[in-house]
């Protein structure tokens, strides 16, 4: 049985046991006949409305109030908030609970700034089968081809910015669907030429063959044009140690959904004020970059593997450790600034090496690595959209323990995977090389780093094309963590009233669940385009110079698409209750009993929005100078983050100011309406800039 075989397996236990924990009875017969008669009797003041008994209360999975029914707070005596043990979610993308805005800004961590470079055995860069011994024409082959790309530069994949999620959240289409939408690329293109500041791949001169050995001086004195090849495999053209890092990937935001889902509901339960979580947010992204300047030091001394699965574990502990004092309620505010702070700095090892794994997985090919992060992208969506919601439905009947639980729980099950089927070199082969003079000390470190922001920022505003694509990207970007970290849960909580906040993740739930279906659903239209593209430059209809044009016109459709979904995201200001309060329904559909409609108005806004980030961000890439990659990205991140930080700021004093009802959405609803104004604006410019 394939990888592919195997995680389509695991995703379908998986939503089985979900169906199974969250059945309202055990008999398919009960579970039909079975009506909710009865829904929570809750009347919060909405700004002064009264929306009668059951007006917009939440229902819970049998219709019966969770104070009758003993499901109600079941950590009464927590003093303290769960948000210390990761950070929030923003491309859900992947881990969903980092930013993508703060995951970008570190990426010159990687390749900016002049430290080591990993060389890496470039055996584990193909798709090897299980108990077939190579032949001597194969080794001499493959060292062939190994010398050819050892002046090979491998330019840096910014993974973070790949996972638009706040997170990327996400309903699943069926597997063999997915499978007949992925196919396979035939793109090829080559790697970016190596420069003093860019990671360099090598192969190891300890696993190379005799053969390879006696000409490699040869080689290497003789540089060959660098072409690089995706390493093939069988399922939607990756190989088996691909499909299980990103199994490892799937396990992981398991966890970080549940934990992500119920963290404002606890905040709110422990401090009173949900709008802690977004505070800490800020604190917890500056420390993540903090934490990525230090990442490659970590890599440079014990190799990726090892840093990746390291940070894991040290995860797991702190996170234990956060459980343990909520559980005996010792947490206070500043001890959760401290473990958010520590996880954020653990985060900065743990994302850079992860976003250093896939070029050397399938190559440092444009067709091999969009492949990767939509297959990637698309199953993390899927995770997402049931995430929320099944979290929102666990809390609602035992309580916030298993949320706690699920974090160590599937962080070990993701280092497990890790562990034993990463391939990678060993830690023999993990060798450095200095591609210039590295900064000596954090002052110098941090001093580098903000010199290559400031690089970045004249690269970026001194072209036209960049500096457009950079405000729009941005204004984007922006809406995901706003959604997960204030929108989402402020609503949920201003639904139910402050008297039962563990009710609140079952709202908000499906607020984030059915915006992650609208990027799932994004992501099939990017696909079924490509493939469309693909199949037109294979027939020989469309060249280079066609496909530009045709990507050029999807990037300003796209754009005017996201602009006109924000009319969506103002549905939030209309005062509606939850799907239960209005109609009876019956037992096997009470688990939709908290649907609403801002819930249902986020699928089309979610399409908009995703297909538009990714547009943006490909077209800002694609026109960077090579040479200013890194610099480009890392200003990009950290821009991006600043900005997100005062519109957080901005929202949490709106919340502040209006401590009931529905008053703040709809400020931020009219706040949309210049919003929207700019991004039209940003689009008359760069359609100037396309049609140079």
């Amino acid at each position: 049985m394939n990888i592919a075989d195997a995680l389509k397996r695991a995703v379908s236990l998986s939503m089985a046991g979900v169906l199974l924990a969250t059945a309202p009875g055990f008999g398919v017969t009960q579970a039909v006949a079975a009506v909710v008669t009865a829904g929570v009797q809750v009347n919060p003041s909405l700004g002064g409305m009264n929306l009668g008994a059951a007006g917009v209360g939440v229902v819970s999975q049998a219709g019966v109030s969770s104070r009758e029914n003993g499901r109600g707070a079941s950590l009464p005596s927590l003093s303290g908030s769960l948000s210390s043990v990761l950070l929030p979610s923003p491309i859900v993308g992947s881990l969903g609970t980092q930013s993508p805005a703060a995951a970008a800004a570190g990426v010159s961590s990687v390749a900016g700034l002049t430290g080591p470079s990993v060389r890496v055995a470039p055996a584990t860069l193909g798709t090897t089968v299980p108990g077939a011994a190579p032949s001597q024409a194969a080794s001499r082959a493959q060292a062939s081809a190994v010398s050819g790309r050892t002046q090979a530069g491998v330019a840096p994949q910014d993974g973070s910015l790949q996972q638009v999620r706040g997170q990327s959240n996400r309903l699943g289409l069926r597997f063999q669907e997915l499978k007949n939408l992925f196919g396979q690329s035939r793109d090829a293109s080559g790697v970016a030429p190596k420069t003093a500041e860019t990671p360099v791949v090598k192969p190891a001169a300890t696993l190379e063959s005799p053969a390879a050995s006696e000409g490699k001086d040869a080689a290497q004195t003789a540089p060959v044009p660098a072409v690089e090849t995706p390493a093939k495999g069988k399922g939607w053209g990756l190989s088996s140690p691909t499909w299980w890092f990103i199994g490892s990937l799937l396990a992981a935001q398991v966890g970080v959904e549940a934990l992500g889902s119920s963290m404002p509901a606890l905040i709110q339960k422990c401090f009173g004020d949900f709008t802690i979580y977004a505070q800490v947010a800020v604190v917890s992204s500056i420390f993540g970059i903090i934490g990525r300047q230090f990442g490659p030091m970590v890599i440079e001394k014990i190799g990726i593997k090892k840093a990746y699965v390291a940070s894991y574990l040290f995860r797991v502990v702190s996170i234990t450790a956060v459980a343990t004092l909520l559980a005996t309620g010792h947490m206070t505010l500043p001890l959760m600034y401290i473990f958010y702070s520590a996880n954020a700095l653990l985060l900065g090892t743990t994302f850079t090496a992860m976003n250093s794994v896939p070029p050397l997985l399938v190559g440092q090919n444009d067709g091999a690595l969009n492949r990767f992060w939509g297959i990637q992208h698309t199953l993390s969506e899927i995770f997402g959209i049931l995430g929320p919601i099944a979290t929102g439905i666990v809390i609602a009947k035992w309580g916030f323990i298993p949320a706690l639980a699920a974090f160590p729980i599937m962080t070990l099950l993701a280092t497990l995977i890790l562990w034993k089927t990463l391939k990678l070199p060993a830690d023999a082969e993990l060798k450095t090389e200095k591609t210039g003079p590295r900064p000596a000390g954090i002052g110098a470190v941090f001093k580098e780093f903000g010199k290559k922001i400031g690089r970045g920022a004249k690269v970026v505003w001194n072209t036209p094309a960049l500096r457009w694509s950079f405000l729009a990207y941005t204004l984007f970007l922006m809406l995901n963590p706003f959604l997960y970290q204030m929108l989402a849960p402020g609503y949920a909580l201003r639904l139910i009233g402050t008297a039962s906040p563990e009710l609140a993740p079952a709202i908000s739930g499906w607020l984030t669940g059915l915006y992650s279906l609208g990027g799932l659903l994004g992501g099939v239209v990017m696909t079924l385009e490509s493939r469309k593209l693909d199949q037109g430059k294979e027939a020989g209809t469309i060249d280079e110079g066609k496909e530009r044009v045709i990507l050029n016109r999807s990037l300003l459709r796209w754009i005017l698409l996201g602009t006109a979904s924000l009319a969506f995201l103002a549905s939030m200001a209309v005062p509606m209750p939850v799907l239960g309060s209005l109609v009876a329904l019956p037992g096997f559909l009470s688990w939709a009993a908290n649907l609403t409609l801002p819930a249902l108005a986020l699928i089309p806004f979610g399409i908009a929005q995703v297909v538009a980030q990714f547009k943006l961000q490909s077209f800002f890439q694609a026109r960077v100078p090579k040479q200013d990659l890194a610099d480009a990205m890392g200003f990009l991140g950290s821009a991006s983050l600043a900005a997100t930080t005062l519109g957080i700021i901005g929202l949490k004093t709106l919340f502040k100011s209006f401590p009931v009802g529905l008053a703040p959405f709809y400020w931020f609803s009219l706040a949309l309406i210049p919003v929207a104004v700019l991004a039209l604006f940003l689009r008359n410019r760069l359609s100037k800039q396309v049609e140079k």
